[in-house]
């Protein structure tokens, strides 16, 4: 076996589960709370990835650790923060090996407590059936995303596209006839050859991978039918109808079909309800044409210990859409898009098992399907408040930077951050994902404005609405505490610039900052950045959020002109003098 052979390998079960392991997860077959089992499943992951001295899981570890500092791989095990590391590089592909590892760690305790009969948690037959199963899927799934990455990285049309301005890639691959006219998803590695440009389907060019995982999907939808009686038995058909069309997709060779079949698995997917939500590849972050999808796997469970959080969610989205139906009442495509927001599935999420693209960005909000023509018929929105904890200890290191630890400590308090965070702007945010999104809405903006828009359209949306929305008895301290909030994220967002995966995020944070900083809310004019919380200032910065969403915004995607899109882009996705003093009170050291 060759040595990149061997380092895409997993780890032996036997390796990852010491005996010490077993005497550990006594507490873990006692625990009735969802919520509290897999976060304690990932603490003990944590330890045991640190701990465990057997020759054979430290030998892995020398492996996949080779080049990385301990500070790097402590980031990744306790927060996923792989800042700095490039898609493709082998720098990433270690840090995505390491977080793997954890995982691995993680659902073989899963398996362990599952398989001695566990029912504490309540699980039906069903429930524990598609995570047992979906631990084996996401094992295959990271080394599915560890070599689709480096090959993508390795790929002489890669880099000519990278190279290449939007409008030019488009036409170019159009040219080659790689892509005909609405095609928005591609489920194959594109390769060049003399003056051809072919589609590698992703069950030929990583046959192994996608081969294990139809096996063990069969095999879970084997055990389902089975599911005849009792509570999760309707739901158990729902889930082997969505598992049978994702395994006919997936092992498809004809990507003249694929279109047709994955539309399906959408369609399959959006049937299943109830506490487990199974997401499948549906996301393209890393491919520089915006096409070709990451493999990516998630098992969510919606987390019992925050449902006072799912409640104030779910009040922002029926808020936020009453003051964008009557704000936006000119403009048809908003009114249209009312009622795909209203019928979302919102809820505070866990992830369970994470597999694939996930492991570089897990999303504290996902707002899924994203075909145009499906999710119009509806969508779920995930919020995970574990993965907004995890971004809270990297804004906090970024605050830091900028205010010290006394004034950041005064400022910023986690607690009010994430409630904030979670059940005002990235709920608003993933229902506005949704609003004035019409059949043919991106093929008629263009793929690539489309892509650097909606981020900050969708953030832009809920903070316009945030003014009004939260007008109650504390509605200043509400509306201040939000703008800390939308201060923080989007100083972690500047942070990511370089990483052309994460670009609309950072577009998104331009807006936000800059809005602060013309309202005075934000000041750097002698040297220290500082607040001014006025209620003047408050007030007009929301009153020019407000004009920006209900004109030029509006008007942008109403139209669904290219040039209204291009203008938008140049005229306020700009640096500011605040933004320029941020980005350099942010840059790592020399030393790093």
């Amino acid at each position: 076996m060759s040595v990149e052979a061997k380092r895409f390998g997993l780890v032996k079960r036997e390796a990852v589960f010491s005996p010490k392991t077993e005497a550990l997860i006594a507490p873990l077959r006692r625990e009735k709370s969802l919520g509290r089992f897999f976060d304690s499943v990932n603490e003990l992951a944590i330890k045991r990835y640190l701990q465990n001295k057997s020759p054979e899981f430290l030998q892995y570890r020398q492996e996949i650790e080779t080049g990385l500092s301990q500070k790097q791989i402590k980031k990744v095990l306790f927060d996923q923060d792989m800042k700095g590391a490039k898609p493709g590089t082998v720098k990433y592909d270690r840090l995505i090996a390491v977080s793997s590892l954890r995982e691995q760690i993680k659902r073989e305790i899963i398996r362990k407590v599952l398989e001695k009969g566990e029912n504490r948690l309540g699980l039906t037959e069903a429930e524990r059936i598609v995570l047992l199963a979906n631990c084996d899927i996401a094992d295959q799934t990271d080394v599915f995303y560890r070599k689709w990455s480096l090959n993508d990285t390795r790929n002489p049309l890669t880099k000519k596209l990278r190279r290449m301005a939007p409008e030019e890639r488009s036409k170019f691959l159009k040219r080659k006839k790689a892509i005909k006219s609405g095609d928005e998803y591609i489920y194959s590695d594109l390769k060049e050859e003399g003056n051809k440009i072919i589609k590698v389907p992703y069950a030929v060019a990583y046959e192994e991978e996608v081969n294990e995982i139809a096996r063990v999907i069969k095999k879970m939808c084997s055990d389902l039918d089975k599911v005849k009686k009792g509570k999760g038995a309707k739901n158990a058909k729902h889930l082997a109808t969505y598992y049978r069309s994702y395994v006919k997709a997936l092992t498809s060779t004809d990507t003249e079909n694929h279109e047709k079949l994955w539309k399906q698995v959408d369609e399959n997917w959006l049937a299943i309800r109830g506490r487990m939500q199974p997401i499948h590849m549906m996301e393209s972050y890393v491919d520089p044409a915006g096409l070709r999808v990451d493999p990516d796997i998630s098992l969510m469970f919606l987390d019992d210990r925050y449902q006072n959080l799912t409640n104030k969610a779910n009040r922002t989205k029926e808020k936020m859409i009453d003051w964008l139906v009557d704000h936006l009442k000119d403009y048809k495509s908003a009114l249209k898009s009312e009622k795909s927001m209203r019928s979302a599935l919102v809820g505070m999420f866990n992830s369970a098992v994470i597999g694939g693209r996930r492991h570089a960005f897990r999303p504290a909000g996902q707002n899924i399907p994203n075909r145009e023509n499906v999710r119009l018929h509806g969508v779920k929105i995930f919020l995970d408040v574990e993965t907004m904890r995890q971004r809270w200890h990297e804004e906090k290191e970024l605050l830091e930077k900028v205010f010290g630890k006394k004034q950041t400590a005064k400022l910023f308090k986690e607690e009010k951050m994430i409630d904030t965070g979670m059940s005002v702007i990235v709920a608003g945010h993933e229902v506005a994902h949704n609003l004035f999104i019409v059949k043919g809405t991106r093929k008629a903006i263009g793929t690539s404005a489309y892509q650097n828009l909606e981020e900050h359209k969708s953030t832009h949306a809920i903070t316009s609405a945030a003014g009004e929305i939260l007008s109650g008895k504390h509605s200043f301290e509400e509306q201040k505490q939000l703008i800390l909030y939308l201060f923080a994220s989007g100083l972690r967002s500047l942070a990511l610039k370089g990483d052309e995966s994460r670009k609309p995020y950072y577009y998104d944070a331009l807006v936000c900052l800059n809005l602060m900083y013309f309202c005075q809310i934000v000041k750097n004019d002698d040297g220290p950045i500082t607040f001014d919380f006025s209620k003047r200032g408050i007030g007009q910065f929301f009153k020019l959020a407000e004009d920006l969403l209900t004109h030029n915004l509006a008007e942008t995607y109403d139209k669904k002109r290219p040039k209204l899109a291009k203008k938008y882009i140049a005229d306020f996705f700009t640096e500011s003098g605040l933004v320029q003093d941020l980005l350099k009170r942010i840059a790592p050291s020399k030393k790093r």
